[in-house]
This record gives C-alpha cells, sequence and structure tokens, in this order.
C-alpha cells in the first residue's frame, strides 16, 4: 500500500509491517483501513504526513477505529457485593400503587 507523504513523495507500507498490523488489530480490516488512509493522504494535501510522523499516524488510525472494549471490571461497578438488587423505595412503592390503582380504574370503566 502506498500512502502519499507531504511534498507528494510516497510511502510504501512494508509487508512486514503489514502483517503486524493485522496481528495487533485482529478485530479490524487492516487492508481496507490501509486503502481508507491512501484515499485520505490523497483528499488532504495540506494535512500530509512526514516520512517521520508515517507510522504513528498509521497506528493512531487503526486504534480509533478498532471497536472500543469495555472492561468487565467497569461495567459492574455500579452495584457492589452484597447489594440488594431487589430492594424498592417507599416511593417507588408508592408509584407503584399509584399506576396499579389507575390500570384498575381504567378497567372497570372499560367493562361498563
Amino acid at each position: 500500500m502506498i500512502l502519499i507523504l507531504k511534498g507528494g513523495e510516497e510511502y510504501e507500507v512494508p509487508s512486514a509491517e503489514v502483517r503486524m498490523l493485522k496481528h495487533e488489530f485482529k478485530s479490524i480490516d487492516v487492508d481496507a483501513e490501509l486503502l481508507n488512509m491512501a484515499s485520505w493522504c490523497r483528499a488532504n494535501p495540506a494535512k500530509r504526513k512526514t516520512r517521520r510522523g508515517i507510522g504513528r499516524f498509521i497506528h493512531s488510525w487503526l486504534a480509533r477505529t478498532e471497536p472500543k472494549r469495555v472492561p468487565m471490571a467497569a461495567s459492574h461497578q455500579r452495584f457492589k457485593p452484597g447489594d440488594d438488587l431487589c430492594k424498592t423505595s417507599a416511593e417507588d412503592k408508592r408509584k407503584g400503587e399509584e399506576q396499579l390503582r389507575r390500570l384498575a380504574e381504567m378497567q372497570r370503566r372499560l367493562e361498563r
């Protein structure tokens, strides 16, 4: 894959680097993303990267493309061990009873 650098110089991504990127970013299509990068470089001549910065550009692009993973601990932080998940507050009970009364009243009206 060839990416155009600042000043019009070309950078051919080495096949060894492509293999390494495919190993590091298993959840995305690296070849397709390299095509997207090449297209972006052609369309944005003022933002093209230097030979020194192209490696970081490629890695950052792929890292942003990779689906975000939520750590297991973060997804369960809301509840702590020992929390009673079945507890309902007095306010919740009152709202539930009020809703049941309204439903019963509507049912009585419909039966008339």
